[in-house]
């Protein structure tokens, strides 16, 4: 009966789906007008989020684009000894018809917690000022209240949505289930972890 109630668990998507839209649903973009916003920090770790922050700052050129991540390096050598190695994200951005100006890159971070802390450094970058925060919608709790508790004025920008609010609750999948309870196995033990640390 154990190993019968675990698997319908595991099967059974609707539940491990509804845990995971209430973080996808607890954050939501700005109503209003972006006028008053600085910039927009976007964290990195996944590629499919330079599309919308780059369309952001095409919108709206007060918009500063703070690009924050340190887990994926370039292969490639830097131009000349002592230079930045570049990732393809970074490279990516500095493509996108975007000013130099208005670019920033912090190139060291490992988890979210570093990318509030390491990215409040850069020189030029004021944490007390409005800035946006892009990162995926299941993410975007955390990583708000990590950004807050290092002092930055942030505001939630979240994107990549992946998760349905309506869903047959007949719906069984081994496969998806197992992938949705990965999801919502690794935002409560970090959630742990971050609290127990004093990071949220």
């Amino acid at each position: 009966m154990g190993f019968v109630s675990a698997f319908f668990c595991m099967a059974w998507t609707p539940l491990p789906n509804h845990l995971l839209a209430q973080l996808e649903h607890a954050s939501h973009a700005p109503a209003g007008g972006l006028d008053a916003f600085v910039g927009v920090v976007v964290l990195g770790g996944n590629g499919d989020r330079l599309g919308p922050a780059v369309a952001l700052a095409r919108q709206h050129a007060q918009l500063r684009v703070l690009y924050t991540d340190g887990s994926f390096k370039s292969i490639e050598a830097p131009p000349s000894p002592g230079a930045p190695v570049r990732s393809e994200s970074e490279r990516f951005l500095r493509g996108a018809d975007i000013e130099e100006s208005r670019l920033l890159f912090e190139r060291e971070a490992q988890n979210t917690r570093e990318n509030a802390v390491l990215s409040a450094q850069l020189e030029g970058v004021d944490i007390t000022q409005p800035w946006l925060l892009m990162t995926s919608a299941a993410h975007m709790p955390r990583a708000l209240a990590a950004f807050k508790v290092v002092g930055w004025n942030v505001t939630a920008h979240p994107i990549e949505y992946k998760i349905s609010t309506v869903r047959d609750w007949r719906d069984f999948s081994m496969i998806d289930g197992a992938a949705l309870w990965q999801n919502v196995f690794y935002e409560a033990l970090a959630w742990a972890e971050y609290g127990l640390r004093g990071w949220v």
